[in-house]
């Protein structure tokens, strides 16, 4: 198969965006419009978030301004994360810089972050999946509420662009840092920025903050559920000590992390060991998102240009499902690692493993 997957494995009536599991437990708003500050958006109701998100059914138009705003805040963080050369970071932090006196002010000062999925839905099926952040802290009632915008709506913000925030020129008060988030419209345009105030470090700043800053930190090894080790390299390459066995396997070409439960585990499992027939043809790959939405396949760690479009796909019977991949390990997600190889035919074969939970990171001192 070719490096670039036909689109029309994703047509209707599954989409690259669909999910595995996509609507089992989800919780349905009906909204007219798409309405956000910072890449992120305002729900229209003041309820906590379940886990496993909000879905969203929106209008045809409305669909196209979220995949505009949401497509462009994927790569202003891109951009600011430095993998796109140093040039490219310096010339994007000015930009956003430049929008600093067209500006909201939040203070999230005393507020929990954390982290949940929106799902938009068009009239056709089609679905867009976007993470975001809210802040949240406990009344004196003892009752859960958002940080709120000055019109009493709950604030939510794209989670790739608070993640890759910069810190105000004027954030000198100690005690406290001031950060801007570029707000970005409909039509993937910036129409100014987000000044949020938060704690300084060493301060309160909940569990999703401090959950940022570990993933920060360079990752030396982590351990699965199973008791297996895998250890990084210089090149970001990961090598698998199965405690179990006494046994250390070759080095893996590319590793990302999955959340899957436990019928995902199988369907995954069955995919590349093909225990029956009717999975015979079935195939798993890592991919990325192009911009044209086509699924490129990941072969290696140097082939991931953007690590906010990263999916782990399952192809069958000429259909594709993809779960959002990360390429750092999460406590409780799957692991998923592939490399390719030589045979004693001279032909190149791939190999491919999916295992079990991390349950421990440990990371350079």
């Amino acid at each position: 198969m070719d490096d670039i997957i036909n689109s029309n494995l994703y047509s209707q009536p599954v989409h690259f965006f669909s999910e595995i599991g996509e609507f089992q437990g989800g919780q349905d708003f009906q909204i007219d419009k798409d309405r956000f500050i910072g890449g992120g958006g305002e729900n229209p109701e003041p309820v906590h978030p379940p886990e496993e998100g909000f879905t969203n059914r929106i209008s045809e138009n409305s669909f196209q301004e979220v995949k505009s705003r949401t497509e462009k805040s994927a790569r202003i963080a891109f951009d600011l994360s430095g993998q796109n050369g140093e040039p490219t970071r310096k010339a994007r932090e000015e930009e956003i810089r430049a929008l600093d006196d067209q500006g909201v002010t939040l203070d999230a000062r005393g507020y929990d972050v954390f982290q949940f999925r929106q799902r938009y839905i068009d009239p056709s099926g089609k679905i867009i999946v976007e993470d975001c952040v809210g802040f949240t802290k406990v009344t004196p009632e003892g009752e859960v509420d958002y940080l709120r915008l000055a019109d009493g709506r709950a604030a939510f913000i794209n989670a790739s662009l608070y993640n890759s925030r910069l810190e105000s020129q004027d954030s000198a008060s100690i005690g406290k840092i001031e950060s801007i988030i570029p707000r970005i419209d409909g039509e993937g345009r910036y129409k100014g920025v987000v000044r949020l105030i938060e704690e300084r470090a060493g301060q309160t700043q909940g569990a999703e903050k401090d959950a940022t800053q570990e993933k920060e930190k360079k990752i030396k090894s982590f351990k699965t559920a199973k008791g297996s080790i895998y250890v990084y390299d210089e090149e970001g390459k990961t090598t698998r000590f199965k405690t179990v066995e006494g046994a250390q396997y070759d080095r893996q070409d590319l590793t990302v992390f999955v959340d899957l439960n436990p019928d995902q585990e199988q369907e995954f499992l069955r995919a590349y060991h093909h225990p029956t027939e009717d999975d015979k043809d079935s195939k798993v790959y890592v991919l990325e998102r192009q911009q044209d939405d086509s699924p490129k396949i990941l072969r290696d760690i140097v082939e991931v240009s953007d690590t906010d479009r990263v999916y782990l796909g399952l192809v069958k019977d000429g259909k594709l499902k993809v779960v959002k991949a990360s390429i750092k390990p999460i406590i409780g997600y799957n692991t998923f690692d592939t490399r390719q190889f030589i045979g004693d035919d001279g032909k190149t074969y791939t190999e491919r493993h999916l295992g079990n939970k991390v349950s421990e990171i440990e990371y350079e001192n």
